[in-house]
């Protein structure tokens, strides 16, 4: 890897429809998940063209949810958190907006090459010069960098960009300065575009600073920052708590036949369901909610039963400082009155392998966990 791309993210667009390329391509197997051209699908054979470039934990992947499964099926070696399901499909700015708030999120202010996942390119030397070409003035410019393809004939299907001057840069690879851009045309004006010598078919890849194109999204589309950036903020540990009812009416004669396995399988069915939407595995953490919509008897079982909830393959979190049903055990009325309980409650959770706990009384839960470890009662 040259020094140019070690600030370097890829972002690979992956949520085509399967429209354009029916019926050999369809809704649930679009055409970048099919292998048209030898044993490689187009997927993976944008992500080869990526190979001594930027390595897997440096590519993202941005798919429709239900994807996200068959993209990390095709791209094994990429972390699961960086295969990215959006719920809805929205245009390519949204797409972008999102990409670069993670990048800046994860990686600082890294150059974000956006590519797609749906194109055959090559040759792929030629390919590799061209990103690194810009990669390297992006690095240090805040300059917008996109990819035009000469054409060959006056197709209608593309949008089109106009150049205007060459820009004087290192190497082979030429530089324009970008004049317009122009949307597809009709077959006549395709014509004139393709005689000019003047326009260059618009790849639909990019290169920029995250901060470049972040600024140019406040300025334009603001609307999708705003709506977007507190979804990045999430972009963290996930926390699952279960609970019946809304915080209203949990308590509102809370009923289970067996809570442990009940809220078992209800944790292990949405822990499922996030990872399908692009969330690591690994940021996933279990909150059986006790206190929130269960008895006494619920809530005893489900402390009993921290090793069967440790056995879904996510951490546990345990949160019952101060909580009702140690005041309906004890007999203490006021919440501040409980704090011997909640450490024994506490002692018992960390014993039975939670791996988490939610206090209020951190002083006293720390001196706790140091004299169950001095009596080697705790690892």
């Amino acid at each position: 890897m040259k020094e140019a791309d070690s600030n370097l993210v890829v972002v690979i667009m992956a949520g085509g429809a399967g429209t354009r390329f029916w019926p050999v391509s369809t809704k649930t197997r679009p055409k970048q998940f099919l292998r048209l051209f030898g044993d490689r699908t187009l997927l993976q054979l944008s992500y080869d063209r990526l190979s001594g470039v930027v390595g897997p934990e440096r590519v993202l992947v941005l798919t429709n949810e239900d994807f996200v499964p068959l993209v990390r099926e095709q791209l094994p070696e990429l972390p699961p958190e960086n295969v990215l399901g959006e719920p809805y499909r929205r245009d390519t700015g949204a797409a972008v907006c999102l990409a670069a708030l993670l990048a800046r999120k994860r990686f600082g202010n890294p150059v974000i090459a956006t590519l797609t996942a749906d194109h055959l390119i090559g040759p792929v030397d030629l390919f590799q010069r061209t990103l690194r070409s810009a990669v390297s003035v992006a690095a240090t410019d805040a300059v917008l960098y996109t990819f035009g393809v000469r054409p060959d004939f006056p197709s209608t299907a593309y949008g089109y960009l106009e150049i205007g001057e060459k820009i004087p840069t290192p190497g082979d690879i030429e530089h324009f300065r970008l004049k317009s851009f122009k949307e597809k045309p009709d077959r006549e004006t395709a014509e004139e575009y393709v005689s000019s010598g003047r326009f260059l078919w618009n790849s639909g890849m990019f290169v920029w600073q995250a901060d470049a194109i972040l600024a140019e999204l406040e300025h334009h589309l603001p609307d999708h920052l705003s709506a977007i950036a507190p979804a990045v903020e999430l972009d963290g540990p996930v926390v699952l708590m279960h609970m019946q009812g809304t915080p209203a009416t949990m308590q509102d004669n809370p009923h289970y036949d067996d809570a442990l396995a009940e809220v078992a399988a209800q944790l292990a069915a949405r822990a499922k369901a996030v990872s399908r939407r692009g969330i690591s595995s690994a940021k996933i953490i279990l909150d059986p909610g006790i206190g929130f919509g269960k008895r006494l008897e619920d809530n005893v079982r489900l402390i009993r039963g921290i090793p069967k909830l440790m056995s879904l393959g996510y951490p546990v979190l345990i949160g019952l400082s101060r909580k009702g049903f140690l005041g309906a055990i004890t007999g203490r009325k006021q919440a501040d009155m409980r704090l011997a309980a909640t450490i024994a409650a506490n002692a018992y959770a960390l014993l039975a392998g939670a791996d988490i706990l939610r206090v209020h009384d951190v002083r006293e839960t720390v001196d706790m966990k140091r004299v169950l470890k001095a009596i080697g009662a705790e690892d």
